[in-house]
Protein backbone atom coordinates (compact mmCIF):
# COMPACT_ATOMS: atom_id res chain seq x y z
CA UNK A 1 0.00 0.00 0.00
CA UNK A 2 0.87 3.68 -0.56
CA UNK A 3 2.32 5.99 2.50
CA UNK A 4 -0.42 7.93 1.54
CA UNK A 5 -2.61 5.52 2.12
CA UNK A 6 -6.11 5.85 -0.11
CA UNK A 7 -5.52 10.16 -0.41
CA UNK A 8 -3.40 9.00 -3.19
CA UNK A 9 -5.94 8.52 -5.25
CA UNK A 10 -7.93 11.47 -4.92
CA UNK A 11 -5.28 14.05 -4.85
CA UNK A 12 -3.38 12.39 -7.56
CA UNK A 13 -2.34 14.40 -11.02
CA UNK A 14 0.30 14.75 -14.14
CA UNK A 15 3.37 16.96 -13.14
CA UNK A 16 2.82 18.18 -16.88
CA UNK A 17 6.66 18.40 -17.59
CA UNK A 18 9.87 16.63 -16.95
CA UNK A 19 10.77 17.55 -13.15
CA UNK A 20 14.22 16.85 -11.08
CA UNK A 21 13.40 14.48 -8.12
CA UNK A 22 15.22 11.88 -5.80
CA UNK A 23 14.35 8.07 -4.62
CA UNK A 24 12.77 8.00 -1.02
CA UNK A 25 12.38 5.01 1.13
CA UNK A 26 9.10 4.57 2.98
CA UNK A 27 10.36 3.88 6.69
CA UNK A 28 6.84 4.11 9.19
CA UNK A 29 5.42 7.87 8.91
CA UNK A 30 9.03 9.01 7.50
CA UNK A 31 10.28 9.15 4.00
CA UNK A 32 14.48 8.32 3.95
CA UNK A 33 16.38 9.99 0.69
CA UNK A 34 18.65 7.46 -0.74
CA UNK A 35 21.93 8.77 -1.21
CA UNK A 36 22.86 9.50 -5.50
CA UNK A 37 19.04 8.82 -5.96
CA UNK A 38 18.58 11.80 -8.28
CA UNK A 39 16.35 11.24 -11.56
CA UNK A 40 14.09 12.88 -13.47
CA UNK A 41 10.05 12.05 -13.82
CA UNK A 42 8.62 12.14 -17.20
CA UNK A 43 5.85 14.78 -17.61
CA UNK A 44 2.79 11.64 -17.51
CA UNK A 45 3.91 10.64 -13.75
CA UNK A 46 0.87 11.07 -11.84
CA UNK A 47 2.20 12.89 -8.08
CA UNK A 48 0.22 14.69 -4.73
CA UNK A 49 1.19 16.89 -2.17
CA UNK A 50 3.07 14.74 0.70
CA UNK A 51 0.56 14.73 3.57
CA UNK A 52 2.46 17.08 6.40
CA UNK A 53 2.01 14.14 9.23
CA UNK A 54 4.81 12.85 6.68
CA UNK A 55 8.38 13.87 7.65
CA UNK A 56 11.20 13.38 4.61
CA UNK A 57 14.61 12.73 6.52
CA UNK A 58 18.10 11.86 4.97
CA UNK A 59 20.23 8.56 6.10
CA UNK A 60 21.79 10.38 9.26
CA UNK A 61 18.29 10.88 10.28
CA UNK A 62 18.24 15.02 10.09
CA UNK A 63 14.92 16.42 8.73
CA UNK A 64 15.08 17.62 5.42
CA UNK A 65 12.31 20.55 4.56
CA UNK A 66 10.53 21.93 1.37
CA UNK A 67 11.79 24.65 -0.25
CA UNK A 68 8.08 25.01 -1.49
CA UNK A 69 6.11 22.00 -0.98
CA UNK A 70 7.04 18.02 -1.14
CA UNK A 71 5.37 16.09 -4.33
CA UNK A 72 5.45 12.21 -4.03
CA UNK A 73 4.47 9.78 -6.92
CA UNK A 74 0.97 7.71 -6.41
CA UNK A 75 1.47 4.95 -9.03
CA UNK A 76 4.67 3.97 -6.92
CA UNK A 77 4.71 0.94 -4.31
CA UNK A 78 6.19 0.83 -0.73
CA UNK A 79 8.93 1.02 -0.18
CA UNK A 80 9.91 3.37 -2.74
CA UNK A 81 8.54 6.38 -3.91
CA UNK A 82 10.04 9.44 -6.32
CA UNK A 83 9.71 12.79 -4.27
CA UNK A 84 10.15 16.58 -5.71
CA UNK A 85 10.24 20.15 -4.12
CA UNK A 86 7.58 22.01 -6.10
CA UNK A 87 5.21 21.15 -8.88
CA UNK A 88 4.92 23.17 -12.33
Amino acid sequence: MHIAKVRAYFDQHPIGKPWACVTVRAEGKRLVVVPGSIGVLKSDALVMPLPLEIEVCEEGGWRIRPERKFYITTETFDPYHALTDGCP
